[in-house]
């Protein structure tokens, strides 16, 4: 119990009486205040004895014992003086002790967000000080010309942090559920996320932010100060949705600035989002450490941007898209020490790497296959196991349109060619790179591919080819069939963008059969639909004008006799004369 000196009798004081003599034997007797209610006083500061009531005098007129009367605080009393006879010499009335905060009384300045006064000081400090409310009566002006007076818990509300709801962010708490009422806070009132420090997670944090939602067309950002982010300890996605989900996106416009995922053991197959719910998704500033970004294998992605990221330490593909890959972008990024690959972006329309740094890669920096609009541009690749993949794995059989690899650098691929292209039909173009080793793996068949690249060692892997402005020439042997014995022989090839020229030599045999076709035409020469050529055959020892029809199924060039593609004889010699035919690979 507090208590507080006393101004009547207080310290050592001596009471007179009317004539100036010490009351002797005087009486001094105390009440609540404006009441005949008698209250209790105290003999010292600890409060712990009281007084008699009444307190009688000492010979000098004094307290007798401590000489001391200490009241309780937040109560005041009434003094009533009177002689050892019981004739009252004074009352003094609604007396409080000295320095009692309780009746420390102010009003309030018009301006003050405290309660209308007047106030004690005890009933202002416990408004200030409540640990629910007290922010609200503390005012703050921020030091600019025309600035609005607001309150402090106003002022703090303007930015939400993860630790506002009991994150400790210490990386060793389970900051859950903590981090999870942030964010169903800020969706519900359209706030951004602050995060301090680094947030251990042990489910996964929903985000329940709709596709096309029109009550939420602005991004819902969670961002970072001085390194805060995101910790998992186990095979988990950091991020998910409890939105109804099949094989499309359904959680759009979010966006991660400046936050670090990690994971504490890069073996764990962790994901910072869980496959291809997300869409329309930024990743600026961002660094995923020994953590992996997703991997979609029944849904397609699409709209994920990382832009300014780094990327170091994972296990497994980084960024594995099984389906189809929409309107993926990574601009001015850096990815580094990844055993596994960095990008798998199956089927891709619309994708773009451009000036970004890939190293280290153990298997490959990019895969693809299927390409719709892929722009690989100005980025920096080096000590890759392959460099770039357009045959997912060797696996695909799916045709590119619109491939482009313009201005990269290419550097110590541990692959014999850092660049594997896959099947293509028109549009692709690689032009303005440069690598130290050998440059592109045509076997599958580049049918569509123009280069204007330098490499230090071999441009491409096809036997005598050199790639050449606007396509490339060559040779392959062509072989007759439906003859008696196997002829075979050289022939020149020459491709111009997506016009192909052959140069046959006179290849003859003895017929046993009515059809005559060449065989031998690689994969990246077949055209998309059958060609009809016109050339020169021998029938039965009579050099005629014939077609030559190139099939789009397997390549074998169809020989045929006259205008109308008339069967050979199946005697006698046959085959076709030295010509040149030219077709559209389109």
């Amino acid at each position: 119990m507090s208590v507080f000196l006393s101004p009547v009798g207080g310290a050592g004081a001596q009471f007179f009486d009317n004539n100036g003599i010490p009351l002797t034997g005087g009486k001094l007797y105390t009440y609540l205040a404006g009441t005949t209610t008698p209250a209790a006083t105290y003999t010292s500061s600890s409060g712990g004895t009281a007084h008699a009531n009444p307190i009688v005098l000492d010979a000098a007129g004094r307290v007798s014992g401590s000489s001391e009367i200490w009241l309780t605080s937040g109560v005041s009393f009434k003094f009533i003086l009177k002689t050892s006879a019981d004739v009252t010499i004074g009352t003094w009335d609604d007396i409080n002790g000295n320095g009692d905060p309780s009746f420390s009384y102010y009003t309030p300045a018009a301006t003050s967000l405290l309660a209308p006064g007047p106030l004690t000081i005890k009933s202002a400090l416990d408004q200030i000080t409540n640990r629910d409310s007290g922010s609200s009566v503390i005012g703050y002006l921020a030091p600019f010309t025309g600035a609005v007076r607001t309150a402090v818990d106003a002022k703090l509300a303007e930015t939400v942090n993860v630790k506002d709801f009991g994150a400790v962010c210490d990386g060793v708490a389970d900051d859950t559920d903590a981090v999870q009422t942030a964010i169903d806070y800020c969706l519900a009132n359209h706030k951004d996320l602050l995060v301090e420090g680094r947030c251990k997670l042990t489910a996964s944090l929903n985000i329940d932010k709709p596709v096309d939602d029109p009550s939420y067309d602005e991004y819902f950002t969670i961002l970072s100060i001085n390194n805060g982010g995101f910790l998992v300890e186990s095979a988990i996605s950091m991020f998910s949705s409890t939105l109804p989900f099949t094989t499309l996106p359904i959680v759009a416009l979010v966006r991660f600035q400046n936050i670090v995922f990690e994971c504490s053991n890069s073996a764990l197959n962790a994901y910072v989002l869980n496959d291809g719910r997300f869409l329309r998704t930024v990743f600026f500033g961002c660094t995923f450490s020994k953590i992996k970004l997703l991997s979609a294998v029944a849904s397609l992605t699409q709209s994920i941007y990382l832009l300014q990221c780094n990327v170091r330490r994972v296990v497994g593909i980084f960024f594995n898209s099984d389906i189809y890959t929409y309107d993926f972008k990574m601009v001015n990024c850096i990815v580094e020490a990844v055993t596994g690959s960095a990008l798998r972006l199956n089927n891709p329309v619309g994708n773009s790497v451009v000036s970004s740094c890939i190293e280290g890669i153990s298997g490959t920096a990019i895969i693809y296959d299927g390409a719709q609009a892929l722009d690989v541009t100005g980025s920096y690749f080096e000590a890759n196991g392959l460099d770039i993949d357009g045959t997912d794995g060797g696996t695909s059989t799916s045709l590119s349109y619109g491939v482009c690899l313009n201005g990269n650098y290419f550097s110590n691929s541990t692959a014999t060619y850092t660049i594997k292209w896959g099947q293509m039909t028109s549009g692709c173009i690689s032009i303005g790179n440069w690598h130290t080793g050998n440059m592109h793996d045509v076997t599958a068949g580049a049918t569509g591919l123009v280069t204007f690249d330098t490499a230090q060692g071999a441009l491409s892997n096809i036997p005598n080819i050199a790639i050449i402005q606007g396509g490339f020439s060559g040779q392959f042997t062509g072989v007759v069939t439906g003859v008696t014995t196997t002829v075979s022989d050289a022939v020149q090839f020459r491709k111009v963008g997506s016009t192909v020229t052959l140069e046959f030599l006179t290849m003859l045999g003895t017929s046993n059969s009515t059809a005559c076709t060449i065989t031998g035409l690689p994969v990246y020469l077949r055209p998309v639909r059958q060609q009809v050529c016109i050339t020169r055959v021998r029938n039965n020892s009579t050099v005629n004008y014939g077609n030559a029809i190139v099939s789009e199924i397997d390549g074998a060039i169809i020989l045929g006799v006259g205008a109308d593609s008339a069967v050979f004889t199946a005697s006698g010699t046959k085959g076709i004369e030295s010509s040149t035919i030219t077709y559209s690979l389109t």
